[in-house]
């Protein structure tokens, strides 16, 4: 992936999303780069004010006819305002279910 491409990504990312737990804005030093695989990059933001971890998928040189079932163009403008959160409102994990999560996942497959 053209390392200008990622630049710009990134930096779009860092101006328009904000921490969906503290609404703080991002500061570049909060992006990680995760993952990069063919027309895919994973970036995990960091808050640094609260450190809420967000995981984000961007894929690039998709058209819509050609991505992946189940995937659909998204307006990162969009995204990001607080009444089209992201974040689902739902009630905290609770530490039974990252036991019980933690247990599946050590299950031999």
């Amino acid at each position: 992936m053209n390392p200008n491409l990622i630049e710009n990504i990134i930096n779009k990312i860092r101006g328009q999303y904000k921490c969906p737990s503290c609404s703080s804005e991002y500061n570049l030093a909060d992006l990680v780069v995760m993952n990069q695989a063919n027309n895919q990059l994973m970036i995990r933001l960091n808050c640094h004010n609260c450190q809420m971890p967000v995981n984000v998928s961007v894929m690039t040189g998709q058209t819509k006819d050609k991505m992946p079932a189940g995937s659909h163009p998204l307006d990162i403008e969009k995204l990001v305002t607080s009444e089209n959160s992201i974040v689902i409102d739902q009630p905290p994990i609770r530490p039974k279910e990252i036991l019980d999560f933690k247990n599946f996942l050590d299950q031999p497959r």
